[in-house]
């Protein structure tokens, strides 16, 4: 029967205690001695209407001790807000309710269709969310590359930690050997003790200027390889020349 009926059944007979259950399970508890069976009644009717189809079972009973009488309720099939017990209240088309089997098909494929759009919705979803991730593992993958800048540091790291010894070696050994051909030449024209070699003035000079970029690594670098490769004044000034013209200027001035 429908919860009116029930309700009407009830109330005819003067029950005083009433619950409410489903698959032996208590949804509505039983009401107590201060709770009059109408104010329950009412607490049932709001539960069944935000429960799911099906069969539930209403127990009554007159005391808390007298026997327990049950009855079956069918809580309607909804179609969104409207139940088929509402329907059939309904002035339709009597047409429309002669095949009762159409009509649970009908609901059946309402229901599905809705079912259909949430899962549609869902995937949707989940697939902006793999996107997304997707999207923040390249980009991490992207940020633990070296960059070029920092590959370049590392060279020059590397060159320096190396190169510098060996730079600062050969430096040293050209300063002999020029030493070493000063005296030489000092020994064929015997110039003045006092008078300055003007070869040594100049090697001196391109040193302190070498060593006044040491702020600016990668210029400092360059006058170093510069040296490097120079066995002369004249080839350093040359090569320097070849880098950089405005250095060549400033270091010639000095010279």
């Amino acid at each position: 029967m429908e919860f009116n009926e029930a309700k009407k059944l009830i109330n005819d007979v003067g029950f005083k205690y009433c619950s409410l259950w489903k698959d032996g399970e208590c949804l509505e508890s039983w009401n107590n001695q201060y709770m009059l069976i109408e104010d329950k009644l009412i607490q049932i009717e709001k539960l069944l209407k935000v429960q799911p189809p099906g069969t539930y079972i209403l127990k009554c009973r007159n005391s808390s001790r007298s026997k327990i009488n049950s009855f079956e309720v069918e809580n309607g099939t909804t179609i969104g807000r409207t139940t088929l017990s509402e329907i059939k209240t309904m002035e339709v088309n009597p047409r429309l309710l002669e095949n009762q089997k159409i009509l649970e098909l009908s609901i059946e494929n309402a229901n599905l269709s809705k079912e259909v759009e949430y899962l549609t919705i869902e995937i949707e979803e989940l697939e902006n969310k793999l996107a997304e991730y997707q999207a923040q593992q390249v980009l991490s993958e992207e940020e633990a590359k070296p960059t070029l800048m920092e590959n370049a540091q590392n060279f020059l790291t590397t060159l320096m930690e190396y190169g510098t010894p060996l730079l600062n070696q050969h430096w040293e050994l050209k300063k002999q050997q020029m030493e070493i051909d000063r005296m030489k030449y000092g020994m064929k024209s015997a110039p003045k003790q006092n008078a300055p070699d003007p070869e040594k003035v100049k090697i001196r000079i391109i040193g302190e200027f070498v060593e006044g970029f040491q702020n600016s690594e990668e210029i400092y670098n360059a006058l170093h390889d510069i040296s490097a490769k120079s066995d002369s004044v004249d080839k350093f000034l040359q090569l320097l020349k070849e880098y950089n013209t405005d250095l060549y200027e400033q270091l010639s001035i000095q010279l």
